[in-house]
């Protein structure tokens, strides 16, 4: 079987391993992939870049002028939905299509018309809002209804101006209407929230994300200790940083608490738009 996969990344950052360790298992099983992404590095001679540096850059700009972020990158998403129907795949897996290098009216008017599955993973919530990623920092519930004046403008994907109404109205008409989606989180609490949206009508699957045993496992050093671990790839205070510090100040000594992630922001700072 022929699959396509599309991410923002492929093989950086956790969606971007996520990819490549599924591409990895539908190689080992004789199946061919194909899997398109906007920015960064190619993991493997199976990448296919949608667009170019200068097209993220132009799509950075209308994001940040126009808070168009999704509605850029026309050109090269019409190639790509071209390479699409040429190579006919099974089944077409999603990830995260913001990131300054996918139009995603372009993508669904295809997808449309596409007749084989399409599984849609979700990585934040981007998909049902009209502006953010993430609205817990102010709990805004505006997009349980329409999203409008949105207090996430500063936040990625930073934006000038507010069109959260326009994108949310936007969003509702292209990403409604497939007979053939299914939705897949990696937590309930996530898949709980996509039930309260505008696309509460797809199936939604929960798969957790896995870890490999074989790698990480307690090692002699803790066995005699209990261990609380997080693990971010930047620590800021959305990934709740500042609970671990109440923690460490609430529990006693014979707990340890062990943070992994590649930085520490400390308290999270308004975004530029990259």
């Amino acid at each position: 079987m022929k699959f396509a996969q599309i991410n923002s990344v492929s093989g950086s950052g956790s969606t971007g391993r996520i990819i490549k360790a599924i591409e990895q298992k539908l190689v080992e099983r004789d199946h061919t992939v194909l899997t398109a992404f906007g920015r960064g590095q190619s993991a493997s001679p199976s990448d296919m870049r949608i667009g170019g540096l200068t097209d993220v850059a132009a799509h950075a700009a209308k994001s940040y002028l126009d808070d168009g972020h999704g509605l850029g990158s026309r050109t090269a998403t019409r190639r790509f939905v071209a390479q699409l129907e040429r190579w006919q795949p099974d089944l077409i897996a999603l990830h995260n299509i913001h990131g300054y290098f996918l139009h995603y009216p372009t993508l669904f008017e295809y997808l449309k018309g596409y007749a084989r599955p399409v599984v849609w993973t979700l990585h934040d919530c981007w998909p049902f809002t009209g502006h953010c990623s993430y609205f817990d920092r102010f709990d805004c519930t505006k997009w349980q209804e329409h999203c409008d004046q949105c207090p996430m403008t500063s936040y990625y994907p930073a934006s000038l101006v507010d069109r959260s109404k326009r994108n949310f109205r936007l969003k509702q008409t292209s990403f409604g209407g497939l007979k053939n989606l299914t939705f897949v989180t990696p937590s309930r609490w996530l898949q709980r929230l996509v039930k309260q949206s505008f696309l509460s009508d797809y199936a939604v699957e929960t798969i957790h994300n896995g870890v490999d045993i074989d790698q990480f496992k307690p090692g002699n050093d803790i066995e005699t200790e209990t261990t609380i671990l997080g693990v971010a790839s930047v620590w800021s205070e959305r990934k709740g940083l500042a609970d671990f510090e109440k923690l460490r100040e609430l529990l006693p000594e014979s707990y340890r608490i062990v943070l992994i992630g590649v930085s520490f922001l400390g308290k999270d700072r308004v975004r530029t738009p990259f």
